[in-house]
């Protein structure tokens, strides 16, 4: 199946380094932020319904000791605490960088994870298979101060751990796929006994 798409976020503001944009686009860019939340939570639903099918060994394309045929390098940043003025200004203009640079690799993931989905593949319970989790509501212009800050906090901090669960569900699938084992912990003791009085 097509899975969902993020949409790209459109120009990323900078108090510090755009100043006379950065009205127009803060208010573009939490315009977009509602779509990134539905297509995120969209693409967790989907992405937590997958089944694997181990026994398809045509999808291998990693040898077990290596890793993800994709993964994620631009994580959202967390949200900033203690900081005041330039830092506080500088760290916002970075978050919000940073959360546009990962749309491009969670759809890249996603796209990975959806070429190994088989729907008809047998539902196994694994408890090591991460829940990508959902992004709770973003802020928006209506609200009030305390709630839009507690709101931005609780979004921007979601979005991380959104990532880095995808990031982790990644390389799940691929050693999954690899079919790595751990052998060493077998100890059931082999017997050679024969029921010869079987033969007939």
């Amino acid at each position: 199946m097509a899975v969902t798409t993020i949409s790209a976020f459109p120009a990323t503001p900078s108090r510090l380094g755009d100043p006379t944009n950065f009205y127009a686009e803060s208010l573009a860019f939490l315009e977009a932020q509602p779509t990134f939340v539905s297509q995120c939570n969209s693409l967790a639903g989907e992405l937590n319904g997958f089944n694997f099918n181990i026994n398809d060994w045509g999808l291998i394309t990693q040898s077990p000791s290596g890793g993800s045929g994709s993964n994620i390098t631009n994580f959202p940043d967390a949200s900033p605490t203690g900081l005041t003025g330039l830092e506080l200004i500088g760290a916002i203009d970075s978050l919000l960088g940073s959360l546009s640079d990962f749309v491009a690799d969670a759809n890249a993931v996603a796209a990975y994870i959806d070429t190994r989905d088989d729907p008809s593949a047998p539902v196994v319970s694994d408890p090591e298979r991460p829940t990508v989790p959902t992004i709770p509501a973003s802020p928006t212009r209506t609200d009030q101060q305390s709630t839009f800050n507690s709101k931005a906090v609780a979004f921007h901090n979601g979005a991380r751990t959104f990532a880095y669960t995808l990031n982790d569900f990644s390389n799940y699938v691929t050693d999954y796929l690899a079919g790595t084992e751990d052998w060493s912990t077998i100890t059931a003791a082999i017997t050679a006994t024969d029921d010869w009085g079987s033969i007939v």
